[in-house]
């Protein structure tokens, strides 16, 4: 075992790796042993590291062993050795650009890992997810990659590339958010003691490089990038030599010379091809597009082209569902742990309370003749507490029949008009076809065939009004049962960043995939210092996917709205007519409720829309209120919230100036 795990520290993960100088000798070694081994665990393991060694060299022969593996595991149960294959396998997923399969088979490696206690195993898929993560949300890649870092012992000789693996990618990560000083830290320190001829030596100059270029070292980021373009094609290790060109274009498009730029896109794009790494070949392609948009139109739509197709293949509205159902799954397990974990804590808990009721209980008996008077004291106020509580009670009624009546009225006034027009066109479709008959039944040289034509018309337009005023009818009353469903969640202590970062991703994406026009800057300023607070966690997530899923209307809204018009003079003529006069953006923050003795949370989510006017600002948590066109919304959402947060003891307010943007602001208490 110690010789297999020797082998993955040497190739692990994946995009970093420098295999090509080696790679004849490793993949020799390794066939031969796979000849001569038997059908047992160490065969598991042969096939485990082949997969990961061609998982930078071939793609095919990746998949390939890491099927056989992953099928001889299974049939020995051994599931030390499922586990590998599968975080294997996950990684090859990663590497060829489907995140959903990859995320399936990571997670399903660390559960498997987790059940039979192997923390090398957990560390692997921890890592993987890391870097799946690193795709789409980099601040959740940090939080994976330092995870897979507890367990792994860096005291140990072997595990020592591991960790190396794990840092360069957070610094990577911190650079993705742009903390250049965290990605120093891990980045300076690889650079400092790794030697010439090890296997992480270029990957650190590259991305070290491509940090001191950002920290204003020009030149020191320009020479490191291209000692490792140097190095990579010397050994032929192409995803990495396209990493390095691709870096490089982008230095000397900030440096405004077009031409150096568009030649290291260029040699990136065929690195990219010769491995088909589609993720870097987006990467050249649209640096190409965009600097060759000036020079040549033709030559700058070519590359657009294939940009968009690769991203329709990696990102298109099937992969990006894919990928929230895995994201959301994980989280489910995630907390599905969390409830385990505080059962068990509670039931040490019941153990203590009942341990302490006998105690109590005895000390009750002894004090049982001192406390007769007080008796009597007892019975007057639990007479008085019977009192509040009917008082009570007879408070929550009057405001249940209120609020009833209220919904009431919204329902009767937002139905009434579908129900209007659906009588309104059933009754002249009743006179039309009437008409029709009369037609019909006249002779054949008396009727006029151009009229039934027009009758029969205006009929299937009618039917086809009733339709849609039917289905807006069902909308309305699915919306208020939905409004009056009673949550069946639990309160648990939940992390409100993550919660708030995750579900505006989730909003954003899912968003994107039915409108690929959507386009929105996101900015979040999260308070570290907030601990977890108590809360049903899928409630307050609708509660946050309904502000957030607002937020991007108001702002798409007053962008199409401010989009400039088509003229004779601009068509045809090379002028972009869709390019936006403002820039839109969706803000969220968090911060401790200053009126909760520091132990509550406030969460605001602004926009810069076209904002809320004052004559309805005080209308839009009724419930039917909307501001939206006829049919694109029911006007629960923004009522359905406001329960939600009060019922968690909390407060939902709204401030909103017009023609500047909106800002809801979310108060929780413990």
């Amino acid at each position: 075992m110690k010789k297999y795990f020797f082998i993955f520290t040497f190739i692990l993960l994946v995009s970093l790796s420098n295999l090509y100088a080696q790679k004849n000798m490793i993949i020799d070694s390794l066939k031969k042993e796979l000849v001569n081994s038997k059908e047992d665990t160490n065969k598991v393991q042969l096939l485990a590291d082949l997969g990961e060694v061609f998982n930078v060299l071939n793609q095919d022969s990746c998949l390939y062993y890491c099927k056989e593996g992953l099928k001889l595991a299974r049939a020995l149960k051994y599931p030390d050795g499922t586990a590998r294959m599968l975080t294997v396998l996950g990684i090859y997923y990663r590497a060829v650009g489907d995140l959903p399969e990859a995320l399936k088979n990571l997670i399903q490696s660390q559960k498997i890992a987790t059940d039979i206690n192997n923390p090398l195993e957990i560390g692997r898929s921890l890592l993987g997810i890391g870097l799946v993560y690193q795709e789409i949300d980099p601040a959740a890649s940090i939080r994976y990659l330092k995870k897979a870092k507890e367990y792994v012992s860096p005291y140990e000789k072997h595990t020592i590339n591991f960790i190396n693996r794990i840092d360069i990618n957070l610094g990577i990560n911190y650079m993705q958010l742009n903390q250049l000083d965290s990605a120093f830290r891990y980045l300076n320190s690889l650079y400092e003691k790794t030697p010439p001829g090890d296997l992480v030596y270029s990957p650190v100059r590259m991305f070290f490089g491509d940090l001191q270029f950002r920290m204003g070292n020009r030149n020191k980021g320009i020479e490191l990038l291209n000692q490792s373009a140097q190095i990579n094609e010397k050994d032929n290790d192409h995803y990495a030599e396209a990493n390095s060109y691709n870096a490089l274009a982008e230095i000397y498009k900030k440096l405004k010379q077009p031409d150096s730029a568009i030649y290291y896109a260029k040699k990136a794009l065929s690195a990219a091809e010769l491995v088909d790494r589609k993720s870097q070949m987006i990467i050249s392609a649209n640096l190409l597009a965009e600097l060759y948009e000036p020079k040549s139109i033709s030559a700058s739509y070519k590359y657009l082209k294939i940009a968009k197709d690769l991203n329709e293949t990696l990102y298109g509205a099937s992969k990006v569902q894919g990928l929230q159902q895995a994201i959301m799954e994980e989280r489910e397990r995630q907390q599905k742990i969390q409830q385990e974990q505080l059962a068990y804590t509670n039931k040490l808990k019941q153990y203590l309370f009942f341990g302490g009721i006998f105690i109590l209980s005895l000390i009750a008996f002894v004090l049982y003749k001192n406390n007769r008077q007080r008796k009597k004291t007892n019975n007057k106020l639990e007479s008085t507490l019977n009192n509040l509580k009917s008082t009570q009670s007879q408070l929550i009624q009057s405001e249940k029949m209120a609020s009833l009546g209220e919904l009431t009225a919204g329902i009767a006034h937002e139905i009434q008009n579908p129900l209007n027009f659906v009588n309104n066109f059933s009754e002249l479709n009743k006179e039309m076809l009437e008409e029709l008959l009369a037609e019909r039944s006249k002779p054949n040289e008396e009727r006029d065939k151009q009229t039934e034509d027009d009758i029969i018309n205006d009929v299937k337009s009618n039917e086809e009004k009733i339709n849609n005023h039917g289905k807006r009818a069902d909308a309305i009353v699915k919306g208020m049962l939905q409004h009056s469903q009673k949550s069946k969640g639990t309160k648990q202590p939940t992390d409100i960043n993550a919660l708030c970062d995750e579900y505006l991703r989730l909003s954003y994406h899912g968003l994107q995939a039915k409108d690929k026009y959507l386009n929105a800057d996101l900015k979040t300023d999260f308070d570290e210092s907030i601990g977890k607070i108590n809360i049903i966690p899928q409630d307050i997530g609708r509660v946050l996917l309904n502000l957030y899923n607002n937020a991007f209307y108001a702002v798409n809204e007053r962008k199409n709205s401010l989009l400039p018009p088509a003229s004779p003079e601009t068509i045809g003529k090379g002028v972009k007519l869709n390019t936006p006069i403002y820039k839109p953006i969706v803000t969220v923050k968090t911060f401790l409720n200053p009126h909760s003795g520091g132990r509550g949370a406030v969460i605001t989510v602004s926009d810069n829309g076209n904002g809320i006017s004052q004559n309805i600002i005080d209308k839009i948590f009724q419930p039917f209120f909307t501001t939206k066109p006829t049919g694109q919304g029911t006007g629960l959402g923004l009522s359905l919230s406001y329960d939600i947060v009060k019922a968690h003891g909390g407060e939902l307010k709204v401030e909103s100036k017009e023609g500047e943007g909106t800002e809801f602001k979310i108060y929780l208490n413990p």
